[in-house]
Order: structure tokens, then C-alpha cells, then sequence
């Protein structure tokens, strides 16, 4: 596959509790924000944050799934606005570059179900073999 400029792949996902849980547990952040019921609910936003590089993570599985032989070079984000436990995500990439040695540059999107933008970047990855 040799990727286009304005070539669009998306990805959905809903977090369940269940992954912010093991997400936290893999890399070792116990951060109240994300596991502590009471603590999220007397916050300012009153309830569980998902991991904001859980929902990154979206991204890669976008290049794995639909950029076969490619590695990322890099990811930039900005987060936008909070997602919560129980949230749907939708994240989303359009190709708006692409070089002779094989490097693609993504803008990179999280949107939740209200059409809010969660997240913003741009990602650059490359095409290991051929």
C-alpha cells in the first residue's frame, strides 16, 4: 500500500472502566484522576478521567491496522478537552504528506460522541520494508 495524500483510516472505541484499570496498571500510574472514584467526583470534572495517552494510543492502532510495514517516527498531540470513562472515541488520520523515502505525515484527531475535539496532532511514521 502506498499511501495518498487526503487518504483518510478511523478508528472507534468506547473506554471501559476495565481499560483505564489495566492501561494504569501496565505503566504504573496510580494517579487519583483515573482510579479514585471519590477523589474524580470532588474534582472539577466529577468523575474518572481516561488516560490521555490510553486514548493516543488510538493512533497506533490506526497505522497498525491500515499502514502495513510502517513505525512511527514521532506523534505530537495536544489535549483538548477531557475523556471520561464510558466515553466513545473516535480517532482519525489523513495523510497530508508523503516523501520518496517513505516517510507520511498524518494529522492526527480524537473526537468524542458529541463531535467535541479531545485531541489534536500530527504523526510521522515511515515504511520499514517493502
Amino acid at each position: 500500500m502506498i499511501p495518498k495524500i487526503g487518504d483518510t483510516y478511523s478508528f472507534r472505541k468506547t473506554f471501559s472502566e476495565s481499560d483505564v484499570y489495566l492501561f494504569g496498571g501496565i505503566i504504573g500510574d496510580s494517579s487519583p484522576w483515573h482510579i479514585d472514584e471519590v477523589f474524580a467526583r470532588n474534582s472539577r470534572f466529577g468523575k474518572r478521567l481516561v488516560y490521555g495517552m490510553l486514548t493516543a494510543s488510538l493512533f497506533s492502532t490506526i497505522i497498525g491496522r491500515y499502514f502495513p510495514g510502517y513505525v512511527y517516527l514521532s506523534q505530537d498531540e495536544s489535549f483538548r478537552g477531557p475523556v471520561f470513562i464510558g466515553d466513545t472515541i473516535e480517532a482519525s488520520v489523513v495523510v497530508t504528506e508523503v516523501t520518496e523515502k517513505g516517510k507520511v505525515t498524518l494529522q492526527c484527531k480524537c473526537t468524542n460522541e458529541k463531535g467535541e475535539e479531545v485531541l489534536v496532532g500530527t504523526g510521522k511514521i515511515i515504511k520499514l520494508n517493502d
